[in-house]
């Protein structure tokens, strides 16, 4: 009897106390800790007398936030907070969200990325793999202390926000985004992953810093970079299983749709830059033509960038317009338009377009001035999206009034950064009957924390079209 006695409990917990405890950003409460746990603990003496309620330390964060001189400091104050006690940071943050966000991420996030060797900081935040690691990745997944993760944040940091190419340093971002999905989404930080591929960066000052934490080599490409996603894609589902949730961020338009192409039919794979910018787009889109009293099949829209975002946000929405009134997938795309760094897409072009832009290329003129293909189109809505080129500015006084003549309510999105015009400028342009919509109100952060949460909760094996649709129209 004693000896089953012995056996009945199969495992053995212990329990962190002392400094450990407080050292823990996991488990430290601060001066949460009461006085029973305090004493039961062995933490007198580390803490002050003061019983300090949760409650009471977010306001008192706040306080610190709220005086500090710019948003670069509010960002390492943060940061400094989750390494120090995340329960704090996290309810500092879900409290504040509003607030908070512009903080922790875009923009604030990208000036840190920018910073980031000076600002580096050794606590494990993340993994790293470079090209030296190819054929053990497996083994450094497994040096990640925990076994179950959910959700993984991975980036080759080439197109950084409105950066460019900030190498290594682009793990900050990764690192912000987990902080939006288990605050805005309510996934576990400890099942979130961010991991930073490390195979250089092709910008010249970083490379010339003694501060920087990375590869310091000319970015490589080819045969060796594909070998090395390919292998940590595969270790990352050999690992944590086939439905984690993986979403590439910061990383080239033509390598994240590469990415899409070849693993969305096997997995839960997404990308921010072109999914979830075509899904907040196709949503403010809808709201504003609704705002405009038109019909939809009375639309006719203009894209500016024919580049992947673009041309996916075109893509859902032919697939609202078909669902929502009954036109045909050609007749959807009849009423769409777009411009690259050429021109006019048009049909003649058709021998040098890529493949994903044939469907948009209409029987029209050739035509490379903005101002005049708006007078020849006459579009109800004007579509900036993000381009490999600078566009700032590029929806200036003549093409925002020469909207506003064809149209009541001239519809205009500005989803580059920096933008193709302001609000300001939208409103004063068209009389004030424009309807814009800028990239900081087309904000993805309103959509991928609860796809992720919706996906790793039913178990999804790959994200569909129509959770992307059903998405955009909630």
């Amino acid at each position: 009897e004693e000896h089953e006695e012995i056996h009945q409990v199969p495992w053995v917990r212990s329990v962190m106390t002392g400094n450990e405890l407080i050292r823990n950003t996991r488990y430290n409460k601060g001066m949460a800790f009461t006085k029973e746990e305090r004493a039961r603990l062995h933490l007198q003496g580390l803490l002050p007398s003061a019983v300090l309620s949760q409650e009471l330390q977010v306001e008192r964060a706040m306080i610190n936030i709220r005086s500090m001189e710019n948003d670069l400091q509010r960002y390492t104050y943060l940061t400094s907070l989750q390494e120090r006690n995340e329960r704090l940071f996290y309810r500092v943050l879900t409290d504040h969200i509003e607030e908070l966000a512009p903080i922790i991420h875009v923009p604030t996030v990208g000036l840190a990325c920018q910073k980031y060797g000076i600002m580096f900081r050794s606590l494990q935040r993340g993994l790293w793999i470079s090209l030296a690691d190819k054929g053990n990745i497996g083994r450094i997944l497994r040096n990640w202390p925990e076994t179950r993760v959910d959700l993984v944040v991975l980036t080759d940091g080439e197109r950084v926000l409105g950066f460019g190419d900030l190498g290594v340093h682009g793990m900050g971002v990764c690192v912000s985004k987990i902080a939006m999905y288990t605050a805005c989404g309510g996934l576990h930080p400890q099942r979130c992953l961010p991991i930073c591929i490390d195979v250089g960066t092709n910008n010249r000052e970083l490379l010339d810093s003694q501060f920087y934490v990375g590869y310091k080599h000319t970015r490589i490409g080819g045969e060796d970079y594909n070998e090395l996603i390919e292998e940590t894609i595969s270790e990352i589902h050999q690992r944590f299983g086939h439905k984690t949730f993986i979403q590439f961020e910061d990383f080239s338009f033509a390598n994240s749709a590469r990415f899409l192409r070849e693993y969305r039919a096997d997995a839960p794979v997404y990308d921010d830059d072109i999914q979830g910018t075509a899904v907040v787009s196709l949503a403010s889109l809808i709201s504003s033509m609704k705002m405009s009293g038109e019909s939809y099949e009375d639309h006719k829209f203009l894209f500016v960038g024919a580049e992947e975002t673009g041309l996916h946000i075109a893509d859902l929405l032919v697939e609202f317009m078909t669902k929502e009134t009954g036109v045909s997938v050609t007749q959807a795309r009849q009423q769409m338009w777009f411009m690259d760094e050429e021109g006019l897409v048009v049909r003649y072009r058709a021998d040098d377009l890529e493949d994903a832009k044939i469907p948009y290329a209409h029987e029209h003129d050739e035509c490379s001035n903005l101002s005049e293909v708006i007078d020849l189109i006459k579009p109800t809505a004007i579509v900036g999206t993000p381009t490999s080129y600078d566009s700032k500015g590029l929806f200036g006084e003549p093409i925002l009034k020469k909207l506003a003549e064809y149209n009541d309510k001239p519809i205009v999105l500005a989803l580059s950064t920096p933008a193709e015009c302001t609000e300001d400028e939208a409103r004063e342009y068209t009389g004030g009957r424009g309807v814009y919509v800028g990239a900081d109100l087309a904000n993805t952060a309103y959509l991928f924390p609860g796809l992720a949460l919706g996906a790793t909760y039913c178990g999804a094996t790959k994200i569909h079209q129509e959770m992307l649709l059903d998405s955009a129209k909630v």
